[in-house]
């Protein structure tokens, strides 16, 4: 997802397309955001001619002075000043209003923001649950982790950015019309100061830039350094690696704090030489305007009245422009991201043929490689429906990758998987795994109750049928819990025992009632007893649903219907357990020798025979 040097668009490039973005989020309520700001500018300049009136009328200033702004107000002449109560009256109405507008202004920016943060994550999860699983499991959790948080949430202050800088430049060009209709030449001259001191003030924004990019790079570290830390801390604790291990993410914190602080300090330099330029901008105005252009000193007043009012609004057009572009760097890995998710995505559109899992499930003679090195090659594996499959080997073997690709998580690089003789397509994918179940090695539970475990994979179970499959899961312990199915299990289900995560892992799936059922070796990580009762659980659904066991505990599969025995990627030996451990020196006689496995016997004899 990273894009090299001379692969990086141009800011001007990355900043169209940041547009292109939030205006397609935004939609229609654009318009009136716009119109909110339009109506606050307004009010803002209405407010500044409010107090001029204001001012004519505390003077009784005639056509002389402030003649510039007589006709700018409802009743206004030169001879005839409003009345001070009117004036007065005029100005709080104004203000009123211009403090609504911009109260419903700063609400509806607040709801576009935080919907930016919202849609950006959601459109990441969607393209992130599209992808590839071969794709997907390229990419390191920390990565996107700091891309569904951090690089979305400065996305969404970029946001706030770009609209603020929008509002604030509306203000402004109301401002910038009084004060030409004022006194144009000394508002150009102004306006001249200002163009040059933005150009001054250009290699601000570029370090504002480059300082965003090490703040971007400094927080994807740092995301890194926490995941693998805490994903790390078991092994931490056990080998006492603890201070080392704070260390290093100390020094990923403060790379990512000093990269933040040296942004902060370079949004402070640049306001603050800002404002000195803007009062060194009014002091030459001033000189000008009542030296070469003999300006009245009454006529100046209210131009630099107006200049102050100004002010503001320039200065925080040029940090919110700089805020926009120290965050574009965050815009930039999200947009990228997106786009290379996307790359990776099984199809979503067109017809999806429906799939039917009335006879069986075939791998026909496939391979898969990871990049250059070859996992599985040229094997062939029969699932009948309703009976017990199983596929034992070493580890290494290939085993979890064959459960992959009948789960359709994978591709074959050659061969096919067929389902009642039809071809598995990308298009069918989606419809294929609707009809499966699966069980992974390392059980996860979400933190939460075991109801709502269960009811993740069935939102509309009743109480009946989550029973029903607890039982059917060996999973009765849950009646004995204090509060049952309401129990909460902690996070990933480590208030449970191996055994009873998997064994509730084991309800939910069945609770999909899956034609299929993959169970990637459930036993594995469990000590004897819970093996045993996991065991069970298996036992008592042999023959209501095909399973496809995959395993290295040979104890398991005794009474499956069908063993494949993987070595090294190949289908070395298949048939029955009996079948299988009377082939003098075969490698499931092999396995069973080195797991200590007791075999029967007549096994041993006949074994011993050849």
């Amino acid at each position: 997802m990273t894009q090299t040097a001379g692969e990086r668009p141009r800011p001007l490039a990355v900043l169209r397309a940041f547009i292109r973005c939030v205006v397609d989020i935004w939609g229609w309520r654009l318009a009136g955001i716009a119109a909110l700001m339009g109506g606050t500018a307004l009010a803002a300049g209405a407010s500044l001619l409010a107090m001029f009136q204001v001012l004519r009328a505390a003077a009784g200033m005639g056509e002389a002075q402030l003649v510039q702004f007589r006709h700018w107000w409802p009743g206004g002449s030169a001879d005839a000043p409003p009345t001070l109560t009117g004036a007065l009256a005029a100005l709080v109405a104004v203000t009123i209003v211009q403090g609504v507008l911009a109260q419903w202004q700063g609400r509806a920016i607040a709801a576009a923001v935080e919907d930016v943060e919202l849609q950006l994550r959601q459109r990441l999860f969607a393209e992130l649950s599209r992808m590839k699983w071969a794709a997907y499991s390229r990419i390191r959790s920390s990565e996107l982790h700091a891309l569904l948080t951090d690089h979305v949430a400065r996305t969404a202050i970029a946001a706030r950015s770009l609209l603020m800088l929008a509002s604030m430049t509306a203000t402004a060009g109301i401002y910038g019309i009084i004060a030409l209709r004022a006194a144009w030449a000394v508002t150009l001259l102004a306006a001249g100061i200002g163009a040059t001191l933005g150009l001054l003030l250009s290699h601000q924004r570029r370090r504002a830039l480059a300082i965003g990019k090490t703040v971007t790079a400094a927080s994807r570290h740092l995301h890194a350094a926490i995941s693998e830390s805490l994903a790390g801390m078991k092994i931490v604790r056990a080998t006492g690696a603890g201070k080392r291990q704070a260390e290093l993410l100390l020094r990923a914190s403060t790379a990512q704090q000093d990269a933040a602080i040296q942004l902060t300090l370079a949004h402070g330099a640049a306001r603050a030489w800002f404002d000195v330029g803007n009062m060194v901008a009014l002091s030459i105005v001033a000189f000008v305007a009542l030296g070469p252009m003999a300006l009245p000193p009454t006529e100046l007043f209210a131009l630099l009245f107006v200049f102050m009012r100004l002010a503001p609004q320039a200065s925080g057009i040029h940090q919110s422009y700089q805020q926009l572009k120290s965050e574009l760097p965050a815009f930039q890995d999200v947009s990228t991201a997106l786009d290379s998710f996307a790359s990776e995505a099984e199809p979503a559109t067109g017809p999806r043929p429906p799939i039917t899992f009335e006879r069986e499930c075939r791998l026909d003679r496939v391979s898969f490689s990871y990049g250059d090195i070859p996992v599985v090659t040229d094997v062939s594996v029969t699932i009948t429906r309703g009976r017990t499959v199983a596929i034992v080997g070493a580890s290494g073997a290939g085993k979890t990758t064959l459960a992959d690709l009948a789960l359709g998580l994978l591709s074959p690089a050659s061969g096919a998987i067929l389902v009642d003789d039809v071809a598995l397509s990308e298009r069918s994918l989606e419809s294929w795994r609707a009809r499966t179940g699966y069980v992974p090695q390392d059980a996860f539970l979400f933190h939460d109750t075991i109801r709502a475990n269960l009811l993740w994979a069935a939102p509309d179970a009743g109480e009946d049928e989550l029973w029903r499959a607890l039982w059917s899961a060996s999973a009765g312990f849950v009646a004995a819990l204090p509060h049952g199915l309401d129990t909460v299990v902690g996070d990933r289900g480590i208030l449970l025992s191996g055994g009873e995560r998997q064994r509730i892992a084991l309800a939910r799936t069945l609770l999909r009632a899956p034609d299929l059922l993959i169970l990637d070796e459930p036993t594995s990580a469990l000590d004897a007893d819970n093996a045993r009762a996991v065991h069970e659980a298996i036992a008592a659904l042999h023959g209501s649903v095909a399973i496809l066991l995959i395993t290295h505990r040979l104890a398991t599969v005794r009474d499956a219907h069908l063993i494949y025995v993987l070595d090294r990627g190949r289908i070395v030996e298949s048939g029955t357990w009996t079948e299988l451990v009377a082939i003098p020196g075969g490698r499931l006689d092999a396995l069973c020798r080195a797991q200590g496995v007791e075999l029967e016997p007549q096994f041993r004899v006949l074994s011993s025979e050849f």
